[in-house]
């Protein structure tokens, strides 16, 4: 016996709109993407794809305006700058080449609150790195679903 799984694109958070299933679990925060190459469409997609959010609740920024434009056409939300996907988003996956890791952190630092989780999916870049450039005082967690660093 299959269970039908509702279309991402009729689920509804609330439940409010006629004719709208609420999905159990469904993720209610925004999710944010500095950086949107292939790994983070994949993330994105399969978030969507799996009725984790729906597309409306992603975001991204990617300094190529072609990746930018992969997002748009599943409906997620491109920015112009990292700095308007952190201030728009309440988890952020930090999804650049290494060695802009702390780049970004940079940028962003600032706009990071105790309410964010972060999650980098960044090869080869130790936690304790990601840590001081994001916020000293941030409870840092490793996450058992991926291989990426998750801290709050």
């Amino acid at each position: 016996m299959s269970v039908e799984q509702p279309n991402p694109t009729q689920i509804s958070n609330t439940g409010d709109q006629a004719g709208v299933a609420k999905l159990p679990g469904l993720l209610e925060q925004r999710i944010g993407f500095l950086g949107a190459g292939q790994m983070a469409e994949a993330l994105a997609r399969g978030f969507v794809d799996k009725g984790v959010t729906t597309a409306d609740k992603i975001c991204c920024f990617d300094p190529w305006a072609v990746r930018n434009d992969v997002f748009k056409s599943f409906g997620a939300v491109p920015y112009s700058t990292n700095i308007e996907v952190a201030k728009n988003s309440e988890v952020i996956f930090i999804a650049v080449k290494p060695q802009y890791v702390g780049v970004v952190l940079e940028e962003i630092k600032h706009l990071i609150t105790d309410k964010h989780i972060i999650v980098s999916i960044a090869a080869g870049i130790p936690i304790d790195n990601s840590r001081v450039s994001a916020k000293k005082a941030a409870t840092y967690h490793y996450p058992t679903m991926c291989s990426g660093h998750l801290w709050r």
